[in-house]
């Protein structure tokens, strides 16, 4: 009696635990493969966030016009000793230099935001993102790197951390791309990150689109043209390349 109960309760926890996974397309989003789990930390790969250039050291910032112990006696040694006070190395032409004002950091495009739910937009400086949990239907704004942000993006957290909507965030070159996962909770997004390809799903700003802002889609096992679809896995206004 003891193990027909028991088969009997792990039959019905299969049967329940089946019931998270996604059929087909009804969450709207591509079938796309997927990995088992979010990754240590997420990839931030061509965010808006440029790190800034390290040339204000500049050329000849320390130049060998440096010496300043010209001797005032007028002797021929001391005539090229001051000249050298105030000669190119002084003036450090890396001092202005374009590493010095960034350029790094023009990685982004100009949009500066994210939505997050509830008509909130996020900021996306200093490492800013939006902390969407589509089982709380609900996000907030989070700030500094992803493994500080207070956003769990594991398997059992299920938050999404969203750095970008559309490829306006992005760098060129770069598209907005979005990683699922199954969590404790059912198919869920764990990052969505600029990228220079997407592995997963690809977002897109033109609801209805198709192959001039998606690619192809596996769709019940089948590859078709994607169409540009609100998503049903991360906040209101997002749109993703899914099934048509």
């Amino acid at each position: 009696m003891q193990k027909a109960s028991f088969a009997a309760l792990f039959l019905a926890s299969s049967i329940a635990a089946s019931a998270l996974l996604p059929i087909g397309c009804s969450t709207g989003e591509a079938d796309s493969l997927f990995s088992e789990g979010p990754p240590n930390s997420a990839d931030a790969t061509g965010s808006a966030s440029g790190a800034g250039g390290s040339g204000g050291i500049g050329l000849g910032g320390s130049g060998p016009g440096s010496t300043s112990s010209g001797d005032p006696s007028g002797s021929t040694s001391s005539t090229s000793g001051g000249m050298g006070g105030s000669g190119m190395g002084g003036m450090g032409m890396g001092g202005m230099g374009m590493g010095g004002m960034g350029m790094g950091g023009m990685g982004g495009s100009g949009d500066t935001d994210v939505l997050c739910g509830g008509g909130e937009q996020c900021p996306l400086a200093g490492d800013g993102a939006c902390c969407w949990s589509e089982e709380q239907d609900s996000g907030y704004c989070v700030m500094g790197p992803d493994d500080m942000d207070n956003c769990s993006q594991s398997q059992q957290g299920g938050n999404a951390r969203i750095e970008c909507q559309t490829d306006s965030e992005c760098g060129a070159g770069m598209q907005c791309c979005g990683d699922r996962a199954n969590g404790n909770f059912g198919l869920y997004y764990y990052q969505v990150t600029c990228q220079a390809d997407c592995q997963d799903v690809t977002l897109c700003a033109t609801q209805g689109a198709g192959a001039g802002e998606c690619p192809k889609v596996n769709c019940q096992g089948q590859q078709v043209q994607g169409q540009c679809n609100p998503s049903q896995l991360l906040p209101p206004g997002y749109l993703v390349c899914g099934c048509p």
